[in-house]
């Protein structure tokens, strides 16, 4: 096939009218056709948007044909020459001398000649605004839009036998490398389908085989193993090779997955039938970088039907770059807000200024013609809207398209867009672009679409107008105009709608999504940078997208019906990395080539949805596509953040869901892991002065228990102990412990992927019982006792009980007795810590008592000791032990009372108190000081509710 270069500066008419038009240019200043089509070859393929000659001149064009016509090669044969059939669409693709276009198009059963435009690809390059008109040594060259050769001491990946010749660097934000390491997969077994510029049309700085040699693709040689190489199901262009690029930073994602290439074709139907190929091969994914200028934006159309097409048949994911072409105001009402394009839901008919006298082919404007009121003010008019450039010197190429509100193969309208220098009373016309396929009465009318290149100069005020030129009466189309490339030179716009996206708007500016990045039969792919991916690259595209139409037919080309009411598109739908390396495409910086743009992040995005193919095999493309965007990393889940939030741009409008994310998107195919349940009812089960027992409940989804236990406050140097236990323990004691000290215990329930859940608790060891209890003293109404203190307690507590019936009593079992006998110590009294004797006065006579005497620790538990002694009778002379501190108020000759217990082995039960006196009569036991007005607390604390020591007697 002829080599495929763009047009750089012819005018940007077709249909009717387009071979007087070339003709007259080429009589302006081109001696030939034949050096109209050498010149046009220097243009930069990757610009696009240019129409496609052949090197004898002669223009690619698309022939519909009506299908009772006839063959479509006895029709063309006469004036142009065949290039291929287009199945399933009626028609052919064909080289005419542009003289012979309006012959061609006069053929009967032609009904329509559209010529070839250039595709746009989502460009690895940063969009640059400022470009000088000539390289100087304060201002350099501008940098080729492809790739530089390296000087002779830089190293090529050809020189390396590593398995990666370069990083990969999305691994990280994307978490490929992990989900490859936790699951094992690769992508094999999957099939990705590429669809870009070109593969294997440049040798420098590396070819094809380089890169197989180097391990960045895979085939024969390659030193990883991975030897299946890529399969060129088509190749028509010669371009950059971003479509290897591409392939490159799959094969480092997912290196086992089967790659297949396609170039995006020379038109729509051309790339349409790219992707029934690919689909055909066995694509289980399919991922393109490409624009048409053809292409609607209110409705699908016939790209998108191809995708829609695939993903029906052949359950096909497929995923498209969302694009380059935001650009952000940087002054006045204009700072931080998204300014590359505009649009309307209702043209707004205003006589055109005075000074707008010519249309595109610099003939005067058809009798009636009238000019879009961009205002959206009812009490204001204004036929054009104002842009204020960034910059000072030098120029910028800017690449508008527009799109009215009017289905594929049914307009009523042709339009053209005028760009003037400055909006004075005689602005200077710098570029007239009229919409595709040129007037109505040409009958050439099947796209609702405008594109056209223009230069513009940096720092200048630039003018826009919409002109119609033809119409129905009554005919208020919605309209749409964005700046597909350059539009990140708009430093301020006149006019910035009047709602924010979202709400119910008559004008909105910012949405960039175009075609099918934009329609929702794709998944778009927004781009962050893989270094900081919190946020956004200010180049890539915003939606969202605005659907008038059924879509396209691609049987008859009639008028798809208009939908029920608009339908808004959220788009981008999903966000993946850029700036990556590669072995040769894209910005480089003396040592590595970095791949920037949303051409970058859709392959990446498609690599790490072919991991989670890899590892659930049967889903459809539909539920791999919603399962990757329902694990996307969002805002709140460490995602890109939004920087048009305050502009009024959802995040779904600039992040979709999020950033990809390959272990998220795998672990929604898992069964689900529980996360382990925290102990419940952790509680202090028993406690002494050298000891505790902990108690919880059964732990579940737990794979094992670590139980700690921290001197004070839980904090790693005070940790004493770590122990595991077996998951179905529910009990731990700790033993040889201080008395009187605070302890705190955590218990851990540990889940099979890690995560844990923890139960603590604090509690306080018992003071240790008072020692050496015993009776100095008694006397017909008074006991004395003393004892010796072994650990410094909280306080004491001392109470007297009478023993009634073998019984010891509390207060409420006493019997009665008169109430001035009632006094004495049956209430508690509370002694200072240091204390070690007591005396209790006012007793009855002759009558049994329990001494108790109780060491209260700080979490008001108690440690005690109970001796039993009898007052003496009437008639009985007082007696002092041989204690060697006996009270001072002990009579001599007093007869001793023996220490209840001893060797009797009688049994004493403290009724409420829950006091067991055997043998020798001091027993330790734990309770809780009752609280002053408080109700009794429950028998047991837990870990949720108990303060320490809040065990209750």
């Amino acid at each position: 096939m002829p080599t495929a270069t763009p047009e750089p500066d012819l005018p940007s008419v077709t249909g009717s009218g387009l071979g007087d038009a070339v003709i007259a240019a080429v009589e302006a200043g081109v001696a030939s056709e034949a050096e109209l089509a050498a010149a046009v070859s220097v243009a930069p393929q990757t610009s696009g948007g240019g129409f496609t000659y052949d090197g004898e001149g002669r223009l690619l064009v698309t022939v519909l044909i009506d299908p009772a016509a006839g063959d479509p090669a006895t029709l063309i044969r006469p004036h142009a020459v065949l290039e291929a059939a287009l199945d399933p669409i009626p028609g052919a693709m064909a080289w005419v001398a542009p003289a012979h276009l309006d012959e061609l198009a006069a053929t009967a059963g032609v009904t329509s000649v559209i010529p070839a435009l250039a595709p746009i690809h989502a460009s690895g390059h940063r969009s640059r605004p400022a470009r000088p008109l000539t390289a100087t040594p304060d201002a350099p060259a501008p940098e080729a839009l492809a790739p530089e050769v390296p000087t002779s001491d830089a190293p090529t990946a050809a020189s390396t036998t590593s398995c990666a010749p370069v990083p990969i660097e999305a691994d990280g934000p994307l978490d490929s490398a992990e989900a490859r390491a936790r699951f094992g997969v690769d992508g094999t077994g999957v099939t990705i389908g590429v669809i870009s510029d070109s593969f294997h049309s440049t040798e420098y700085p590396t070819s094809w085989d380089d890169d197989v040699a180097a391990g960045a693709l895979p085939g024969p040689g390659n030193p990883c193993g991975r030897t299946t190489p890529v399969t060129v199901v088509a190749h028509t262009r010669t371009a950059t090779d971003e479509g290897r690029a591409m392939a490159q930073l799959v094969h480092g994602v997912a290196p086992g997955a089967t790659l297949l290439f396609a170039d995006s074709g020379n038109t729509e139907f051309e790339m349409a039938d790219h992707i029934r190929k690919l689909a055909e091969a066995g694509a289980d994914i399919i991922v393109d970088d490409i624009t048409y200028l053809t292409e609607a934006y209110y409705q699908r159309g016939f790209i998108s039907q191809a995708i829609e097409q695939v993903q029906a048949d052949y359950g096909v994911l497929y995923l498209t770059s969302a694009g380059n072409s935001n650009g952000v105001g940087d002054r006045g009402a204009s700072t931080g807000v998204p300014v590359s394009s505009w649009q309307t839901a209702h043209y707004r008919e205003m006589p055109c200024p005075a000074w707008v006298t010519q249309g595109a082919t610099g003939a005067a404007l058809p009798a009636g013609s009238d000019c879009l009121d961009f205002d959206p003010d009812p009490a204001g008019q204004q036929a054009y809207d104002v842009l204020q450039l960034k910059g000072h010197s030098g120029t910028v190429d800017v690449l508008p398209v527009a799109s009215i509100g009017e289905p594929v193969g049914g307009l009523t309208t042709s339009y053209e867009l005028h760009l003037y220098e400055s909006c004075t009373t005689q602005p200077r016309l710098i570029r007239a672009i009229p919409s595709l396929g040129g007037e109505l009465a040409s009958g050439q009318l099947l796209y609702p679409g405008l594109a056209g290149a223009a230069t513009l100069d940096l720092g200048s005020e630039v003018c826009l107008v919409i002109v119609r030129t033809a119409f129905e009466a009554g005919s208020h189309p919605a309209v749409f105009l964005e700046f597909l490339r350059g539009g990140d030179a708009i430093a301020e716009r006149q006019f910035l709608g009047d709602r924010r996206p979202g709400d119910a708007a008559t004008d909105r500016v910012g949405a960039t999504v175009f075609g099918h990045a934009g329609d929702g039969s794709a998944l778009g792919v927004a781009a962050t940078d893989w270094q900081d991916p919190a946020y956004m690259a200010s180049y890539s595209a915003v939606g969202p997208g605005t659907l008038l139409f059924d879509t396209v037919d691609v049987d008859t080309f009639d008028a798809a019906p208009r939908l029920p009411m608009p339908l808004q598109v959220s788009s981008p739908s999903i966000t993946a990395v850029d700036g990556v390396r590669t072995t040769f495409y894209g910005e480089n910086d003396g040592e590595d080539y970095r791949f920037y743009g949303t051409s970058a992040a859709a392959p990446l995005a498609a690599a790490v949805a072919a991991l989670g193919k890899e590892f659930a095999p049967g889903l459809t493309g539909q539920e791999l596509g919603d399962a990757l965007a329902s694990t996307a990393r969002g805002t709140a889940a460490g995602g890109p953040e939004n920087p048009y939030a305050e502009a009024g741009f959802a995040d779904e409008f600039v992040l979709g869901a999020g950033l990809v994310s390959a272990t998220r998107l795998i672990e929604s195919f898992t069964d689900p892991v529980e996360a382990p349940t925290a102990p419940t009812g952790l509680r202090l089960a028993a406690v002494t002065d050298a000891s505790l027992a902990f108690s919880w409940g059964q732990v579940a989804h737990a794979a094992g228990l670590t139980v700690e236990l921290y001197d004070g406050e839980i904090a790693e140097d005070n940790q004493l102990e770590a122990v595991g236990l077996d998951v179905t323990a529910t009990s731990y004691r700790a033993e040889g412990l201080d008395p009187n000290h605070e302890y705190s215990l955590l218990v851990t329930a540990v889940g099979e992927t890690g995560d844990a859940a923890t139960a603590q608790l604090a509690v306080y060891t018992l003071a240790t019982a008072p020692s050496d209890l015993a009776v100095d003293h008694t006397g017909e109404r008074a006991l004395s006792v003393s004892w010796r203190e072994d650990s410094a307690p909280d306080h004491y507590l001392v109470r007297v009980v009478p023993v009634v019936a073998g019984a010891i009593t509390n207060s409420d079992d006493a019997p009665p007795v008169p109430e001035a006998e009632a006094a004495g110590c049956i209430v508690p009294v509370e002694l200072e810590s240091g204390s070690t004797r007591f005396t209790c006065n006012g007793l009855i006579a002759d009558t049994p008592y329990a001494i108790t005497v109780e060491a209260i620790n700080d979490a008001d538990q108690a440690s005690s000791a109970t001796v039993q002694a009898r007052t003496t009778s009437a008639t009985q002379a007082p007696h002092s032990g041989a204690h060697p501190d006996a009270l001072p108020n002990a009579t001599p000759g007093e007869t001793p009372l023996a220490v209840s217990g001893g060797a009797s082995l009688t049994r004493w039960y403290l009724g409420g108190a829950g006091l067991l006196v055997l043998g020798a009569g001091v027993i330790v036991f734990a309770r809780r000081r009752a609280r002053k007005n408080t109700p009794d607390e429950p028998a047991s604390g837990d870990a949720t509710s108990a303060k320490p020591g809040s065990n209750s007697r």
